[in-house]
């Protein structure tokens, strides 16, 4: 539950260490040829992550804004549309207080889960040079849909099969307080001309469903399960 913290903590931490170094360098000011940055981007993206045992397809829609003297420092928004599926895939007890210990959480297994979102999202980043970009994103709000479920409901050890679906409202609020389907990724991207680039990078994603009844009483009532991975994704982008 920390790594996406971990991840924009360290996002962060690497833009401005590479703002910095720009800034204390004088080597590459006197060689440097000067090189028109872009002020904003609108572009899409297609990306698919995976780790074996379950998959994200994702196509996004981004507008980025370029700051600072040489427009390398980026911030922009978005649209992601993410289908998730899987095999075999564990989701746990979703709320905070059951979350974070395991002693509080009961477990559905589902065989073959999919949910589709769609969020909007915060893009940061860095442009190296005007091919080479470092970037972060993360899923801020949105909603998510899919079809009905039918996964294994295990509590003290007794099974049963239950009814499910995707959780409906997604909102990030930092860690086992999140809500529903969310992704961070951190990425390299290559511009290898002015309207495509290649992507590659690792994203960690929180997955969520709803039991259709509330069957987890202990130590409170609760309905929601979640499914935590991480994942290496590729993919493509398209400027216009």
């Amino acid at each position: 539950m920390k790594t996406r913290n971990t991840v924009l903590i360290g996002a962060l931490l690497l833009i401005g260490g590479l703002v910095q170094g720009q800034e204390e360098s004088g080597v590459v000011e006197l060689a440097e040829v000067p090189v028109e940055y872009e002020k904003s981007a609108l572009f899409t993206s297609l990306d698919f992550g995976s780790n074996g045992s379950n998959h994200a397809a994702n196509f996004g829609l981004h507008y980025d804004w370029h700051f600072g003297k040489k427009k390398r420092i980026v911030v922009g928004s978005g649209l992601r549309f993410q289908s998730f599926f899987g095999k075999d895939v564990v989701f746990v007890s979703a709320p905070p207080e059951f979350y974070v210990d395991p002693v509080n959480q009961d477990t559905l297994l589902a065989p073959a889960p999919s949910i589709f979102s769609v969020n909007a999202i915060l893009n940061l980043g860095y442009r190296v040079t005007p091919k080479i970009f470092l970037g972060f994103n993360i899923d801020v709000f949105g909603f998510s849909f899919g079809p009905n479920g039918s996964p294994t409901y295990v509590s003290n050890g007794v099974e049963q099969v239950v009814k499910v679906n995707p959780s409906p409202i997604n909102a990030l609020l930092v860690g086992a307080n999140d809500l529903g389907s969310l992704k961070a990724q951190f990425y390299g991207r290559y511009k290898f001309s002015d309207k495509l680039a290649v992507q590659a990078g690792f994203q960690n994603m929180f997955n969520e469903l709803t039991t259709e009844t509330v069957l987890q009483t202990v130590p409170g009532d609760n309905d929601r399960f979640r499914s935590a991975s991480a994942q290496g994704v590729a993919g493509i982008s398209y400027f216009f």
